[in-house]
């Protein structure tokens, strides 16, 4: 798989999680755009938040990863706005030490049933809402109380020429307390792209048959998903009318936006530090992309 971070800056052949984005989300709405046509069953396209900029431990993958599954030795507090194809769709908040979660969406189960907010019918290729061949719109919000305090995730699907956005929330969850406090000291974005013969705990069609997929075909992935036109605003304020052009590809089995000429790019192994650029996010202002030092699931 392929996964970059967000930051400040980017200092080629060096990872410094100080230079990581710490991004305060706490009543504030982030909005994009994703393009995941072609990533079918077993694959993962996902979007999500982590403590790094925090993490002082470089990890076993060398470059401050953390999340709540400690993929690279290092638990921390995450926030999945999503991990998803054109099939399923998940929004999960993790505590730094509870691998499940909590979560919204449609998908899953294998041996257990998945979240059920919406079905095929609304979601996916062709779907009546969120018809997942072509582009669609992603707003997440973290609603406050009179002090400050995280009071749910809400997300919400959206797509032009469709009148029926999808709606999910998350508010009853017993490690808000510290999600809360990881969003105030500022969270790094992730994005990440993998894919796995395995993947029925996402998109499988769980005990009661209801979910999309009756199998995985990883090898069927396709080769790139687009994330892009990224905006943060204060909760309830217009989404701005532009839409950029998609800018941030995130190739499958390779590093963010290395090319496919370059030998020192191999799946599942090492690569070294790449600093592919910046981007603008309105609301915010220039970031910077990093690539994971070692392209592993997370």
């Amino acid at each position: 798989g392929a996964r970059a971070y967000f930051a400040d800056e980017c200092t080629a052949g060096t990872y410094d999680n100080k230079q990581y984005l710490a991004l305060n989300l706490l009543g504030k709405t982030l909005r994009y755009t994703t393009d995941m046509s072609g990533s079918g069953c077993g694959c993962n396209a996902a979007f999500y938040l982590v403590s790094m900029h925090q993490n002082s431990n470089p990890s076993t993958c060398h470059d401050y990863y953390c999340d709540a599954n400690s993929v690279c030795g290092v638990a921390c507090a995450e926030i999945d706005i999503q991990e998803a194809n054109q099939h399923a769709w998940h929004s999960t908040l993790h505590s730094s030490h509870d691998h499940s979660g909590v979560g919204v969406g449609y998908g899953g189960g294998d041996g257990w049933n998945g979240p059920r907010d919406f079905t095929s019918q609304h979601y996916g290729p062709g779907a009546t809402c969120i018809d997942t061949s072509k582009p669609f719109d992603v707003a997440v919000s973290f609603p406050v109380d009179g002090a400050g305090s995280l009071l749910a995730m809400e997300v919400t699907l959206s797509q032009e020429g469709h009148s029926c956005p999808l709606d999910m929330k998350v508010n009853a969850y017993s490690g808000m307390a510290e999600l809360s406090k990881a969003l105030a000291e500022g969270m790094t974005p992730v994005i990440s792209y993998w894919s796995d013969n395995s993947m029925l705990w996402m998109d499988g069609k769980g005990v009661d048959g209801r979910g999309p997929c009756a199998s995985d075909d990883a090898a069927a992935c396709t080769g790139s998903v687009r994330f892009y036109g990224f905006s943060i605003v204060s909760i309830g304020a217009p989404a701005s009318l532009q839409h950029e052009p998609p800018a941030h590809v995130v190739p499958h089995g390779q590093s963010h936006s290395a090319s496919d000429s370059d030998p020192s790019i191999q799946h599942g192994k090492a690569a070294p530090p790449l600093c592919p650029g910046k981007f603008d996010v309105r609301g915010y202002g220039a970031v910077s992309l990093v690539n994971a030092r070692v392209n592993v699931p997370g």
